[in-house]
């Protein structure tokens, strides 16, 4: 049938399947099968597109034609490539082994290698100078990558043109295929890492889809795109979800080159007019910090002064979001080990811890740790009437620092019982975040210093507001602590006096003892539960699986017979001659053999098309001549004749050795030759002229 009506037929298997039931299950993997062995780059899209939504692992039907799929990817259009590369990812993943097994997933850091160079002496009698040179390996392979299957190479070689199309889709598509399936060497990574900032430079939807797959990528594999780290630095023009992308990337990317440069980026970012991208940055750079711990008392610096500066006595909510969110990272890299090193002298814990006290004991009614309502202009109108904003701003500034005192108490042991104090009359009128810290602050104290009497009583005043507050959650949480102090509830009749006594005598260890730093998601070890899609997926966007995913596959343990590749007839595949098949070695040694372009076999298939022709033309002529009057004869079978001439004209010398009828005697009858005359040759027409 015609093209376009193959391609249509395509189309309607799969809505043929969903309304079917999977009744016609069977029968539709036939016809997918069929016109999976079509020539046609048109149909073969629509054919590959309804393998992926028919039956996407019936991998039997799919063999045969995959090396065909190859090499006919460019000539396919641009949405059927997108098709055809996802498909041929899941097909590497089942049918071949992983390439890089020993390599760590993660890329690791640089290695530094001292080589040694000798220089020839000029003369012979010359000794030969030899010197020594530090060289950075960046990838234990050497410049040709790992060795794959010629299968396997083939899907991989075929589509790295593609990464030059003007769709965005297909360049994604592209690079995905090459992460997931292939192991590139360091030239070919640089080129997919420049293919995906090139395309960058587009819509920001399409931007923030381009975004998230580099931010999967450079988790992995930064040095793809650490050449083109300036083209990740925020711009005034980019919108807000995807410079919170751009933030993320720049953190994967920070090695001891180029860390230098990200924390003068982020500076930067951290003197802006937009309180919501501060916090972004300041929580970067903390994630930097603890990714390269060398670095780490310098941000600490940087944000203990970004939190004072912002900490004035006439503080916005705005201004408080930033406080809000440099205690929460000075709290992390404190947790981490920051801050500890005897070099500096100046920012070392303790001053930190009791600079952040001293901006906790401000009266309450004044910076960032306020708690009383203010009353500020709305910013989102001008001129607006007054609005008041909630008492519970800065709470999670109070919260941190008050998880700071507590966990860091022998840095202001000197300040511990007025803070408690303070902390105990502010109770009431603060939100459960910072109730539950306050709490566990007493607590803190008055295991740490069981001598002193002022803390064992803000304790048990602070206990009883706890346990008649109106949160359950805190009031579970008082009783809870009251139980692992050994102190028995006031008015209870049920208290287990020897288990109290048993709980007291262990509190220490149940309280002071020793925690885990917090986990952060930038390192070697991905998180337990954090699911890993397909980059460049929906649920990759998404972060959770949509309605039609199909994951990747782990790596086939053994690689798959080559043979099961080869067409059942074994012949070579030509463009229009029906789908045979050709081994991948033959395509490497002469790609031209691929399309039929050898001279054998090309004057063969002509001489034999253009016969057929030949007979086929002179029966229609005879057939026209016989139902005519003379008058038409002789038009129609002009007409036909010179469609005989236009065929003949295709095919080779060949033909025209065959047994022939003596020429006419006028040279214009030769146009109304008789149907049993064999065919005449050109140059036999051009002497009779």
């Amino acid at each position: 049938g015609d093209v376009s009506l193959r391609k249509c037929a395509a189309n309607a298997i799969a809505k043929l399947v969903s309304l079917s039931d999977g009744a016609e299950q069977e029968s539709c993997d036939q016809f997918v099968a069929t016109l999976l062995n079509d020539t046609s780059p048109m149909v073969l899209g629509s054919a590959v597109t309804a393998f992926a939504e028919v039956c996407p692992q019936n991998w039997a039907i799919f063999h045969p034609n995959y090396r065909k799929l190859c090499q006919l990817l460019a000539d396919c259009d641009e949405w059927a490539q997108i098709t055809i590369l996802g498909v041929l990812a899941r097909y590497l993943r089942t049918q071949f082994v992983d390439p890089s097994p020993d390599k760590p997933q993660t890329s690791s850091e640089p290695q530094r290698i001292v080589r040694r160079k000798v220089k020839k002496a000029f003369y012979s009698d010359d000794e030969d100078e030899s010197e020594e040179e530090v060289v950075v390996q960046d990838d234990p392979w050497d410049d040709d990558g790992p060795a794959l299957e010629d299968d396997h190479k083939l899907a991989l070689t075929s589509s790295l043109p593609l990464l030059k199309s003007r769709n965005s889709g297909v360049v994604l598509a592209v690079c995905s295929l090459h992460y997931h399936c292939g192991a590139p060497t360091n030239e070919e990574r640089e080129t997919i890492g420049r293919a995906l900032v090139r395309i960058l430079r587009n819509r920001p939807e399409i931007q923030y889809v381009v975004l998230k797959s580099i931010a999967v990528m450079a988790s992995e594999r930064p040095a793809m795109f650490a050449p083109f780290l300036r083209d990740f630095f925020v711009k005034g023009t980019d919108a807000k979800f995807n410079r919170e992308i751009k933030l993320e990337i720049l953190v994967r990317l920070a090695t001891p080159d180029s860390v230098e440069e990200i924390l003068r980026e982020l500076q930067t970012y951290c003197r802006g007019t937009e309180k919501d991208f501060v916090c972004d940055a300041a929580t970067a750079a903390a994630r930097v910090a603890d990714a390269r711990p060398e670095c780490a008392d310098d941000v600490l610096r940087g944000l203990l002064d970004l939190a004072r500066s912002h900490d004035r006595d006439e503080c916005r909510s705005v201004d408080a979001s930033v406080v809000s969110s440099a205690l929460v990272a000075i709290r992390q890299l404190l947790q981490q080990g920051a801050g500890v090193s005897a070099e500096d002298p100046v920012i070392v814990r303790r001053d930190v811890v009791r600079q952040v006290a001293k901006m906790l004991l401000k009266p309450k009614n004044k910076g960032a740790f306020s708690t009383n309502p203010s009353v500020e202009e709305d910013e989102g109108r001008r001129g607006g009437a007054p609005v008041p904003t909630a008492s519970g701003r800065g709470a999670s500034a109070r919260a941190s620092a008050c998880f700071i005192l507590g966990e860091f108490r022998d840095d202001v042991s000197d300040l511990l019982p007025d803070a408690v104090r303070l902390l105990a009359s502010r109770f009431s009128g603060e939100v459960v975040e910072v109730k539950q810290q306050i709490l566990n602050l007493s607590v803190k104290a008055a295991t740490a210093y069981p001598a002193n009497n002022d803390l064992d009583s803000l304790l048990r005043y602070i206990l009883e507001l706890a346990r008649f507050d109106t949160d359950h959650d805190l009031r579970d949480r008082g009783r809870y602590l009251t139980a692992t102090l050994g102190l028995s509830v006031p008015g209870s009749e049920t208290s287990d006096e020897a288990a109290l006594q048993q709980l007291k005598a262990n509190k220490h260890s149940l309280i002071l003892g020793e925690k885990q730093p917090p986990s952060t998601r930038h390192g070697t070890v991905a998180p337990e539960g954090v699911p890993q899609f397909t980059v460049g997926s929906l649920s990759s966007m998404m972060g959770h699986e949509v309605d039609g995913y199909l994951p990747l596959e782990p790596w086939a343990t053994e690689p798959s017979d080559p043979s099961i590749r080869n067409p059942p007839n074994g012949s070579v595949f030509r463009a229009g001659a029906g789908q045979t098949g050709i081994s991948s070695e033959e395509v490497a040694a002469n790609p031209g053999a691929f399309y039929g372009n050898d001279d054998e076999s090309s004057s063969t298939e002509s001489s034999s098309s253009g016969s057929d022709s030949d007979e086929s033309d002179s029966d229609a002529s005879s057939s026209e001549g016989s139902d005519s009057d003379d008058s038409e004869e002789s038009s129609a079978d002009a007409s036909s004749a010179s469609d005989s001439d236009d065929s003949e004209e295709e095919s080779s010398s060949s033909g025209a050795e065959e047994a022939k009828a003596p020429p006419p005697s006028d040279p214009f009858d030769v146009f109304a030759a008789p149907s049993s005359a064999p065919a005449t040759s050109n140059d036999d027409i051009l002497k009779m002229f």
